[in-house]
């Protein structure tokens, strides 16, 4: 039984001996500092030896890890100045191109859940090179959209039909959202992780020629700095819940005595006491306010839309939206005729070349202004719509949706509506918004025309 153990002993001392040789003949770069480890006792394994730089000996760990911090790590050098530059007032925006959608399409992964159309994105990538141009009209449909949802002609100018559906243009929505981002980042406290990254972009927004763009620094591009800095501090932690709730809301109308007395008391508790009168919904108050500022300027200064600048002077305004929300799509057809200026009428025609002249039947020029109140040959519909319409006879203005009526200068939304659908029946009556286009030649336009 002994020599069987020490044979077994033998064996077992052969075998790692034999296997510890193999194990060095075969070490190659990757092993050779591992068989060094094994080879060394094992409480030298934590021991850096001493260093020397200079005529000076390291041989303190702190002094070893200063002198690995600085020889790996150096100092940076201070950023340079850079004066403030006027924030640019566009974010960079290209159209998206074919390859881009494809290299897209590659990319994703083909068992994903499907999106709203219900379509995995199996199936995209399939159809891909069946349905092309359909899927790139996809991506690029906003025009499109716009087209479908006035029921205007194709010739229309893309801001005109941006501002009739009172809708932001796409670099300005992109424009908008990455701002908002980034105020909100601004609110955060100093000591977030996401300020090194913001105090980078800063540092970065004024570079010129860099080929590695950083968004951020881009997006900053279009802000104030300085603004950005000024802003609030607020704290994303959860608040306790046994805290003090911070409004406290008083009724004037039972008793205003009681009132008074709550807002004193209100006043005792707090060093800050800010009296707001707002509408309260689920223990919130509400407030709001919509900047169109950017739209503004670019519609102004646009040389599109002449028609429809006279015809409603108030945009944008989001009084259109409601005047195309309950009409069915042959109304909305008639209705963007008469406010684009781009319709079936002879002088339109002509520029088009389904006329020769732009004279109406009674010999004058055929214009909007011209059916709706001078044409003698509708003089009987204009008596007709001018008993349903009453005052807003006086102007084209009104008749379509540009008055300001009501009290405080607000438009009333009720005769606006009467008045328009009164409109629309006379110009549908008047048989003369009807497509008039020879055979053959469709209502086709890119939308870069003067309208």
């Amino acid at each position: 039984m002994q020599q069987k153990r020490r044979a077994w002993t033998r064996t077992i001392e052969k075998a790692k001996s034999s296997h510890w040789k193999q194990f060095l003949d075969e070490a190659g770069e990757g092993k050779l500092w591992k068989a060094a480890t094994y080879m060394k006792p094992r409480e030298t394994w934590d021991c850096v030896l001493a260093l020397r730089v200079g005529s000076e000996e390291c041989t303190q760990n702190k002094e070893k890890a200063k002198t690995f911090l600085d020889a790996f790590f150096p100092a940076m050098s201070p950023p340079e100045f850079n004066p403030p530059t006027t924030p640019a007032t566009e974010l960079p925006w290209h159209l998206i191109t074919e390859p881009e959608i494809e290299r897209s399409l590659k990319a994703a992964k083909g068992n994903t859940a499907p999106g709203e159309d219900t379509l995995p994105m199996l199936v995209w990538k399939k159809l891909w090179g069946h349905l092309k141009a359909f899927i790139v009209s996809i991506f690029t449909a906003s025009r499109t959209v716009l087209i479908r949802t006035l029921s205007a002609f194709r010739t229309v100018a893309t801001a005109t039909l941006e501002v009739e559906a009172y809708i932001l243009p796409t670099h300005l929505r992109l424009r908008h959202r990455a701002q908002r981002t980034i105020a909100r980042l601004h609110t955060l406290p100093r000591d977030h992780p996401i300020w090194s990254a913001l105090l980078r972009a800063q540092n970065r927004r004024n570079n010129v020629g860099s080929y590695a763009r950083f968004p951020l620094a881009e997006a900053l591009k279009t802000m104030d700095v300085d603004r950005l800095n000024e802003l609030e501090t607020i704290n994303p932690r959860p608040l306790p819940p046994w805290r003090k709730d911070a409004f406290t809301e008083i009724e004037l109308k039972p008793d205003r005595e009681t009132a008074r007395e709550r807002a004193a008391s209100a006043k005792d508790t707090s060093d800050i006491v800010v009296y707001s009168d707002a509408s309260g919904r689920k223990g919130h108050l509400g407030a709001a306010i919509v900047a169109l500022n950017d739209k503004d300027k670019e519609w102004n200064s646009s040389t599109k839309g002449a028609h429809l600048r006279k015809v409603d002077g108030a945009l944008l305004a989001r009084h259109t939206r409601k005047l195309y929300g309950n009409l069915p799509r042959n109304r909305a057809y008639l209705l963007t005729q008469l406010r684009t200026g781009h319709n079936w009428l002879s002088t339109y025609a002509k520029r088009l070349g389904f006329r020769d002249d732009d004279r109406c039947e009674c010999g004058a020029q055929e214009t909007v202004n011209h059916v709706l109140l001078e044409c003698p040959n509708l003089r009987d519909l204009r008596t007709e719509l001018r008993r349903n319409v009453g005052d807003a006879m006086n102007s084209v203005s009104s008749l379509l949706g540009g008055s300001n009526e009501g009290e405080r200068g607000e438009p009333d939304t009720v005769s606006r509506a009467k008045t328009v659908q009164a409109v629309l029946d006379f110009a549908e009556a008047s048989q003369r918004f009807r497509s008039r286009a020879p055979q053959g030649k469709p209502n086709n336009g890119s939308g870069n025309g003067p309208g």
